[in-house]
């Protein structure tokens, strides 16, 4: 188990790295999702809103990336072999999805996305009380720009109820 001294805490590298990479994986999955709502919307708002976070994203995925590369990673090769193989098999599962979730549902799914990189946020910032490395994130920022993404894709998701669930139809001729 690879661990960290700092002060009377020992940080466990190996399960922090291990929470860091779940949150990576989900931050590629919660940009796919989003490319996707970007093809399918007419909505211009509703695309640049969606751009916009796919870029903060990516950026944010940045300051995870740069924390779990100095780890040591002991996850051994059979892990390490799992975890390919179940991203494999997560991108053809989304490849081969033919019937779409209703667009409520995935932007319901990025807003709980979001609920959860609140958190990651807050564990980062308490964890820069005992560790300096993690001081490099600016957590507080990051929590702020969380607030306005949640407030944003929670609209997004009330405007998409009804098309999503009882769309106009037409008039039979």
């Amino acid at each position: 188990m690879s661990t960290e001294q700092i002060g009377s805490r020992v940080v466990h590298e190996d399960i922090l790295s291990t929470y860091l990479r779940e949150h990576i994986a989900a931050s590629h999955a919660a940009e796919d999702l989003s490319a996707r709502l970007i093809d399918r919307n007419e909505d211009p708002q509703a695309v640049e809103f969606l751009r916009r976070f796919v870029d903060e994203i990516r950026e944010e995925r940045t300051y995870l990336v740069s924390l779990v590369e100095p780890m040591a990673d002991d996850r051994g090769l059979i892990r390490k072999g799992i975890d390919v193989a179940t991203d494999i098999a997560g991108k053809a599962e989304s490849l081969i999805n033919l019937a779409l979730p209703a667009q409520v549902a995935e932007l319901e799914a990025l807003a709980i996305g979001i609920w959860g990189k609140r958190l990651l946020w807050g564990t980062l910032k308490k964890l820069a009380e005992v560790d300096e490395r993690f001081s490099t994130v600016p957590a507080d920022d990051l929590s702020d720009r969380a607030e306005r993404q949640k407030i944003e894709m929670l609209r997004l998701r009330q405007e998409a109820i009804l098309s999503s669930f009882a769309p106009v139809t037409q008039p039979h001729a």
